[in-house]
């Protein structure tokens, strides 16, 4: 028999896990703050306490503050399920995903994850569920993480038997610190990983910008971020930082993947590559492109013969991924 489920959150995020729920659940009914339904069977989070179910799955990315919220109510923490899915890489019947005081812990064999933040929920959403950094590799490769927030792709990576060496490049110290922690829990991985607190760009400089913690994915150093705490990180220019990398895992017969996603500072950093002549030293690039359009770093890499696939997401910003 099915247990009886209420989904918290009915926009975007369950609409990708829709069936997966309705496949193992029976669903009695849902809880929305914005949203609506004809049909009866939605309720605010205080009608919770009148109704009989067996769990909540909460589906929303900011599931921490959801579950704290619904624990203060008076829900009993057993009955609430920080929900991703059902699939080969997340069981939550085998108590891979649990709320932990102030954040959520998610283990596994090879791995410890803190997901603190909205943004921590959405990335770990793109890295583990959506398997949006799962290229299968043949060769020895060496990772370039260009943008590491908390380092989820850099931990992705460390736990890839083809990958050698992970170095991760985060401006921000809070974001910096956090994905020191979950790579230090990610195993035999961790030796992989070589971690740096600074920006890439095409200029060694200090810059001062705003900050917001929960909003970590989207932290820019070339844009008026929304937070209203001020950070001064380092930002180093890539060809000098990237150069004695590159060379030392060419000679140690490792191609290289570089993965970028920095908020806008993709632009400086490959005009700092292409002038010292880094940019073919690549075998392949993952890139997320933001604010301006993306025509520059696609005539970049056309111009050093790389086959070039990119994607546009809600106009703001796209994905580009390029091989030779």
């Amino acid at each position: 028999m099915k247990k009886k489920a209420v989904v918290y959150g009915i926009g975007r995020m369950y609409g990708q896990l829709k069936y997966a729920i309705e496949e193992k659940y029976e669903v009695v009914g849902y809880v929305d703050k914005y949203l609506s339904r004809k049909d009866g069977t939605l309720w605010k989070p205080e009608e919770l306490l009148q109704k009989e179910f067996d769990c909540v799955l909460v589906t929303p990315c900011g599931k921490v503050v959801i579950l704290q919220e619904l624990i203060r109510l008076g829900i009993p923490k057993e009955k609430l399920i920080p929900y991703y899915g059902e699939n080969k890489y997340i069981k939550i019947e085998d108590d891979k995903i649990r709320l932990e005081d102030d954040k959520i812990i998610v283990t596994d064999e090879k791995y410890r994850l803190e997901l603190k933040t909205y943004s921590d929920d959405a990335v770990f959403h793109e890295v583990f569920i959506q398997r949006g950094y799962d290229i299968h590799l043949t060769d020895d490769y060496a990772v370039l993480d260009i943008g590491m927030n908390v380092g989820f792709v850099s931990v992705f990576y460390a736990m890839n038997e083809s990958v050698k060496a992970v170095y991760g490049f985060e401006p921000f110290p809070q974001t910096y610190y956090q994905a020191v922690n979950n790579v230090k829990n990610c195993g035999g991985g961790a030796e992989k990983v070589h971690t740096f607190n600074i920006g890439l760009g095409n200029r060694n400089t200090e810059v001062a910008v705003n900050y917001d913690a929960n909003k970590s994915e989207c932290m820019s150093l070339v844009r008026n971020n929304a937070g209203e705490s001020r950070e001064k990180v380092q930002l180093k220019d890539a060809a000098e930082v990237l150069a004695s990398i590159i060379k030392k895992e060419q000679e140690e017969g490792r191609k290289i993947l570089c993965k970028m996603d920095c908020e806008g500072s993709e632009y400086d950093v490959f005009d700092s590559m292409d002038k010292q002549g880094l940019i073919d030293q690549v075998d392949v690039y993952l890139i997320e492109w933001h604010y301006r359009d993306d025509d520059s770093l696609v005539d970049c890499l056309t111009k050093y013969g790389y086959t070039v696939m990119k994607s546009y997401d809600y106009g703001a910003f796209g994905k580009i991924i390029a091989w030779k």
